[in-house]
């Protein structure tokens, strides 16, 4: 076989191989905006204290999530940034779940095995972004004068951040993630202070 021939046939197969995984980007994209769109309904859900309408959409989340890794398998998914957005919005939707759960001692924990089912970088970047959400929670505590809530979710915050800072070597977006959970925690005991020296 000659040169030119086993170059014909070599650009046909990177033709076909491209065209696959630009229809299974277009399929993982589709399917991520869901789990965006469906994770961001959840927080807000979780906000207003709508916990069983959140844990349908979060499991719903949870399946879906899972369906595109055994349809596509984690290397392609790992190349698709929205994969990834989508997977740090269900992290935080099931973290915040969880947390004010846990925070008003209610029962009925979601028992998700994130890290299982989502990249180390996706989880602690959306456990990170849960302090964002956190401090939402403290601000609607504060205005019921509330302070044990918001002690309580100081804590919470407080414990996250001192987790986060045991991670060593990272940098670029996962380190502006965490680097919020600082100004997230400044701005709950901020709160907690305002409260306190009322």
């Amino acid at each position: 076989m000659n040169f030119f021939t086993r170059l014909e046939s070599e650009l046909s197969e990177a033709g076909k191989a491209i065209a696959s995984f630009d229809e299974a980007r277009e399929d993982v994209i589709r399917e991520s905006r869901k789990i965006l769109k469906d994770s961001k309904k959840a927080v807000f859900l979780i906000h207003d204290s709508s916990f069983s309408k959140a844990k349908r959409l979060i499991e719903a989340c949870e399946l879906a999530v899972k369906r595109l890794r055994q349809k596509h398998g984690e290397s392609a998914l790992q190349r698709i940034g929205a994969f990834s957005e989508s997977c740090q919005e269900f992290v935080e939707s099931v973290t915040l779940f969880n947390s004010l759960r846990q925070l008003r001692e209610k029962d009925g924990l979601l028992e998700i095995s994130l890290l299982g089912l989502v990249s180390p970088q996706d989880y602690v970047m959306g456990v990170s972004d849960t302090a964002g959400e956190l401090v939402r929670t403290a601000v609607r505590l504060g205005i019921k004068n509330n302070i044990e809530g918001v002690a309580k979710t100081e804590e919470l915050v407080r414990m996250l951040y001192e987790k986060l800072l045991g991670f060593t070597g990272y940098a670029g977006e996962l380190r502006k993630k965490i680097d919020s959970v600082k100004w997230s925690l400044s701005k709950i005991e901020d709160i907690l202070f305002q409260l306190k020296t009322r």
